[in-house]
């Protein structure tokens, strides 16, 4: 036991350092967790989703039978289609077109209390476009955008008599960022806050204005911070066959990103030509991820079908304001800070799922999921396009033996197409799928 103990602790960290941004689609997070509950719409607060519970209602691990042990090891892939437009200019794609995300789980009951660890993808969004579009502003560099966040989460449930289980989880937050930003310089000028310290070149109509912090790894954006959160849930038999559950997730306090290697640069949009560069560090100041809260109900209409909602509430608003970036020169030659407005809506989620167990050894799932875009449209940014809302669900599970199973679950998601304020106009639609691989023991 103490070497199983062992490798899952080490596999977590492996997974941990793998996990990359992921091109999340209720708003930024994820449309379902797991392969369970994402092939059912994402409901999964009231019924037994295996070790994903950590991230959805860590209280359904009590649904684990009494003295087993669970180990899910889980891929997913996202797989953006982003384009941008302008009247007058060739479409822009988004080249960041397929995103891998890994996830690992482990639970373990004894008697009333089931524990164990997790390590998930939150969410984040993420977009690439060529030098050469439009949206680059002719300053001979791509444009780009990848913001990802995950936790790494300890759970304990206690499942109080046969009807009611409380749970709650301790969750350690990594988030990192990667921003190449183009501007015309006149709309880089108006989002100045206050009085830069930077002094900063006379900039005409036909110039740009970037601010650039990224790297190449596939594990974290080049501006980085930590946090830590706390979840609660509970689930409640009402009868045999059915169960109800609701869960909150706190919001977490990230603090500032951090990059140490940032520049702003200024040049023609006419000619192409660099006027100047600086080099520096960067703080996106005062970074959130919003709380959530939800409820749930699942039916087991018979003993081979289920039924499953799932309403979340994600409290965007008071997360995603605006985004506030600090440049601090080298050599003290000052600072300026820019703020974007975001001024996002919180968002409600409505998910909607089914399984039917076909034959002993295979289960059939399907679901819905609704949330409407809760970016404003005249501030969508074509390298933060956050705006699907409908996702139709799938999936099966097959259970190979009575110690191993694997799920898979496949999302489409139709485009959405929406205008900005500046007469861009942003379509997204996305193929997502995930595939795990489960241990009994």
């Amino acid at each position: 036991m103490h070497k199983l103990v062992t490798v899952v602790i080490a596999s977590m960290l492996i997974t941990f350092a793998w996990i990359d941004s992921s091109q999340a689609t209720n708003g930024m997070d994820m449309e379902g967790y797991g392969p369970i509950a994402q092939s059912m719409g994402g409901a999964s607060i009231a019924r037994d989703n295996g070790t994903a519970a950590v991230i959805n209602n860590p209280a359904t691990l009590s649904l684990m039978p009494d003295g087993s042990n669970r180990l899910d090891i889980a891929i997913g892939i996202l797989s953006p289609n982003i384009k941008s437009s302008a009247p007058g200019a060739p479409t822009a794609h988004s080249s960041a077109d397929a995103f891998f995300m890994p996830a690992l789980g482990w639970s373990a009951r004894q008697g009333k209390w089931t524990y164990g660890l997790g390590v998930f993808g939150q969410g984040g969004m993420g977009t690439e476009y060529s030098a050469t579009s439009f949206l680059a502003l002719n300053s001979g560099d791509k444009v780009r955008s990848e913001v990802s966040v995950g936790r790494f989460i300890v759970p304990l449930s206690y499942q109080v008599n046969d009807k009611f289980a409380i749970a709650g989880s301790v969750d350690f937050l990594w988030a990192g960022m990667d921003l190449k930003m183009a501007m015309p310089a006149s709309v880089g000028q108006q989002l100045i806050k206050g009085q830069p310290t930077l002094r900063l070149p006379k900039l005409g109509a036909n110039d740009w204005m970037r601010v650039d912090f990224s790297n190449d790894s596939q594990f974290t954006g080049e501006a980085t911070s930590y946090g830590v959160d706390v979840k609660v849930g509970a689930t409640y038999a009402i009868l045999e066959n059915l169960r109800i559950g609701a869960m909150y997730h706190a919001q977490p306090e990230l603090g500032d990103l951090d990059a140490d290697n940032a520049t702003i640069s200024f040049g023609s949009s006419a000619t192409g030509q660099q006027a100047g560069i600086l080099s520096g560090k960067a703080k996106v100041r005062d970074f959130r991820w919003p709380a959530l809260t939800g409820a749930g109900v699942a039916w087991d209409v018979n003993e081979r079908l289920l039924l499953a909602f799932d309403f979340r509430y994600i409290f965007w608003k008071d997360a995603m304001e605006h985004m506030d970036v600090k440049f601090i020169a080298d050599g003290g030659a000052g600072e300026v800070e820019f703020l974007l407005p975001q001024n996002w809506h919180d968002q409600a989620v409505y998910q909607f799922g089914a399984s039917y167990k076909a034959t002993d050894s295979l289960t059939l799932r399907g679901g819905y999921n609704y949330g409407k875009n809760p970016v404003p449209d005249a501030l969508v940014n074509p390298l933060f396009p956050a705006t699907t809302e409908h996702h139709i669900t799938g999936g099966l599970g097959f259970k190979l033996s009575s110690g191993n199973s694997i799920d898979f679950s496949v999302i489409y998601v139709p485009e959405n197409k929406v205008t900005n304020g500046d007469g861009i106009t942003i379509t997204h639609e996305q193929l997502n799928g995930q595939l795990m691989y489960s241990m009994y023991f």
